[in-house]
């Protein structure tokens, strides 16, 4: 069923609601949620991210004084540390929230606690051996815990002790296929078994938890085939497969409706079609592009089954110019085909023309230029067609590919924080904004998806150059005579937090000069001064928070994802101690404490602490 956010955007579109009263409809029907809404989730977000750091501070500080600290007093602190995570866990179990919090970190440090026994008293056990044992004694809290994301950490366990194992006992030559084998029983089974409780324990029903575990088994089973193709092995994988693909279908189609799955299915029948042309095809010019055009007529077939299902459920390239000219009429005629046909199937089949002359655009732009200009070039190309091509899918791909090639061309000028803070402001500007302008929905809602991805990307390669940063100065200060202090962005990114809050707080009737809107200013200032320790943390957190203002699910998902990548990639930045990355996590984990504490003795009534 589509949520109230997403019956809203069409009626908002087509003018059914007028301007004046589009902030009216978005207040009343919670797509803009109310104070209290905000105050719940801030509480939820500071007890969830302050666990988490701490957590993540008790471990590197052990890993930094594994030599300095006596044996006693290293299980005696994570022992300790078990003990009060799983008393927080009693003491508050009607807190849905710092339970959970509690015994998820109870598990972190369990496996911790394993992991200094196997390095202290070297054993001599297999390191299948340390997951699976994490595995079992965190069982027990696992079913009492009624907390989806416990059980897939349990699950990832299982696998991974599943894969190390294999990696152990099976001889190189079987080992791929005896484990894919195993682990498509595996977790096929686990799938079956939680949709077949999710029906009588209702806290099973959430849906991501389900469609990782189908990813694990939908991605064996086509790995399966597609060996069982290419080293014509007996094509008992294909039968199996053809039974995956019939359950999965009358399942997600008839029984429980989930157009996820059914992509995973297309996706997976694609991909088999594709193995099975390039096994029989001779691999020359003509063979392939019949064979490319096949597969794109199959994507474009796939795409529009699965719309027609959503509706129901609700040689010549011997010269640049030759090359550029044909990559040009490529786009042209795809544009063509979005203009003269509104049929699904024509649609995608000019996605799939139009994105084939991007490519090959781009690919005459970087063989016949070099230096910062191939990117100046490649970053103009992708606005111009996010700008001109009237499409969402060229909107959301063409914006991430501008944004991400325009942060490397300011990077190759030595000024790698103004690219990152002008997309964060971009995408900050769309969605705040996003419901002001009906006219040009659409298209703002497709830039901002591609400029939140363009920041999760800008943020993994963040993370990966900041271990070289005094490398990578002396390099671009040589070429440049330039390199932007790491203080200007901080500044910029601080500046952008204030920028959002302040125009959160508008929407309610707050002014500037409010008591209300200065100590939410300091608390941002303090966040944001702490969280930039931590490399794309506040980024991140923007992200959840822009999503969470629109009651965007997918933008929130986005953020939570970068905010999981940050925090775990920071344990192999370079530029830095693993002491220092404690002190970091433990002060920003004791800092967001301290503002929940004070938020939920203060502001939220005791219903609204549990809630939160």
């Amino acid at each position: 069923m589509a949520s109230i956010r997403d019956q809203l955007i069409p009626l908002i579109e087509e003018g059914h609601i007028p301007k004046e009263k589009i902030d009216e409809a978005l207040s009343i029907t919670k797509v803009f949620p109310n104070e209290k809404d905000w105050l719940v989730f801030i509480g939820q977000l500071l007890l969830w991210l302050g666990g988490i750091a701490i957590a993540f501070a008790v471990m590197f500080f052990i890993a930094y004084n594994l030599d300095n600290i006596g044996k006693f007093v290293q299980f005696g602190a994570i022992e300790a540390l078990i003990a009060i995570t799983v008393f927080t866990y009693w003491k508050f179990y009607s807190h849905p929230i710092a339970s959970k919090v509690s015994l998820l970190s109870a598990s972190i440090l369990l496996g911790v606690l394993l992991a200094l026994y196997g390095i202290t008293y070297q054993t001599g056990a297999d390191t299948w051996q340390l997951f699976f044992t994490w595995a079992m004694l965190i069982t027990p809290w696992v079913i009492i815990g009624r907390f989806p994301a416990l059980w897939i950490v349990w699950l990832v366990l299982l696998n991974t002790s599943i894969i190390l194992y294999q990696s152990t006992f099976i001889s190189s030559y079987f080992f791929l296929y005896e484990l894919t084998k195993i682990l498509f029983i595996f977790n096929t089974l686990a799938l079956l078994i939680w949709e077949l409780s999710s029906s009588k324990f209702t806290w099973l029903n959430e849906r991501w938890a389900v469609r990782l575990l189908a990813l694990g088994s939908g991605t064996s089973i086509t790995w399966l085939i597609m060996d069982a193709i290419f080293d014509d092995k007996n094509m008992l994988s294909a039968l199996i497969w053809l039974a995956w693909i019939v359950s999965f279908y009358f399942f997600y189609r008839y029984i429980k409706r989930d157009l996820f799955m059914l992509s995973e299915i297309a996706l997976s029948s694609i991909i088999v079609a594709a193995s099975f042309l390039l096994k029989v095809i001779d691999m020359d010019i003509g063979s392939a592009f019949v064979a490319a055009m096949l597969i794109a007529g199959m994507s474009a077939g796939a795409a529009f089954w699965l719309k027609k299902i959503q509706n129901l459920f609700s040689g010549s390239l011997e010269t640049p110019s030759v090359a550029l000219i044909l990559g040009t009429m490529m786009i042209i005629g795809g544009i063509a085909l979005l203009q003269m046909f509104k049929n699904d199937f024509y649609e995608n089949l000019a996605f799939a023309m139009s994105f084939a002359g991007q490519a090959l655009i781009i690919y005459t732009i970087f063989e016949n230029t070099d230096g910062k200009t191939q990117w100046i070039l490649t970053s103009l190309f992708f606005a111009l067609i996010t700008l001109f091509v009237p499409s969402y899918i060229h909107r959301v791909v063409g914006s991430f590919l501008a944004a991400s090639t325009f942060s490397i061309t300011l990077f190759l000028f030595g000024m790698p924080g103004i690219g990152n803070a002008l997309v964060i402001f971009a995408t900050a500007f769309l969605w705040l904004h996003e419901f002001d302008y009906p006219k040009y929905m659409s298209a703002q809602r497709a830039v901002g998806y591609g400029l939140a991805l363009a920041l999760i990307y800008i943020n993994i390669n963040g993370s990966i150059f900041l271990s070289y940063d005094f490398i990578i100065q002396d390099m671009f200060y040589t070429f440049n005579g330039i390199w932007m202090p790491a203080w200007i962005e901080e500044f910029l990114i601080g500046v952008i937090a204030l920028y959002v809050a302040w125009q959160i707080l508008k929407r309610y009737g707050h002014k500037i000069t409010d008591l209300h809107t200065l100590s939410v200013f300091v608390a941002t200032m303090i966040l944001t001064a702490i969280s930039l320790e931590v490399y794309g943390v506040i980024t991140s957190i923007l992200i959840l928070l822009l999503g969470f203002s629109n009651s965007n699910r997918v933008l929130m998902g986005l953020g939570i994802a970068s905010l999981l990548f940050s925090v775990s990639s920071y344990y192999y930045l370079l530029n830095i101690t693993l002491l220092g990355k404690a002190q970091n996590l433990l002060i920003l984990g004791l800092v967001l404490l301290v503002i929940y504490s004070l938020l939920s003795h203060f502001v939220l009534t005791d219903k609204e602490v549990k809630n939160a």
